[in-house]
């Protein structure tokens, strides 16, 4: 909602008297047991510019937020998909054509924030080593 259209769409659907904000729920306030959302008014649309512009800093070492559970998660994630990928490469043939298809459309499980994606991860996971199971099942004998 920080890009000029995005900002203009909602001005027009809250109409002229309508006020925008943004419900957050920063991660160090959810450290400090913080378990909702805070609301922050259109006053604070310079920050949100700001955090909106800086999300190149995610992943790298300049992340603040890098040793977060999920963060951490993620990034071991990346490495088993890449496995994956590569086993799928190193057996791929017509016969497990749509279980290769099956496979790398997986990452679409892991999604959502905090908990809900350590879950969706954990499902993930389990997925994953099945579908790796039914693809090497479906190579062709020849390989």
């Amino acid at each position: 909602m920080v890009d000029p259209d995005g900002t203009a769409a909602t001005r027009a659907l809250a109409g002229p008297n309508g006020k925008m904000a943004w419900q957050l729920h920063p991660p160090i306030l959810r450290a400090l047991g913080m378990d909702r959302k805070i609301t922050v008014g259109s006053w604070a649309t310079p920050g949100v510019r700001a955090l909106a512009k800086a999300k190149w800093v995610r992943g790298t070492m300049l992340d603040p937020f890098r040793w977060a559970e999920v963060r951490r998660v993620e990034r071991e994630l990346t490495s088993h998909y890449v496995e994956a990928i590569d086993a799928v490469l190193a057996g791929l043939s017509t016969d497990n054509f749509q279980a290769a298809v099956s496979l790398v459309q997986l990452p679409e499980l892991v999604c959502g924030y905090e908990h809900i994606k350590l879950a969706n991860i954990e499902n993930y996971k389990e997925t994953l080593s099945t579908a790796l199971q039914v693809f090497r099942q479906s190579e062709s004998p020849t390989q």
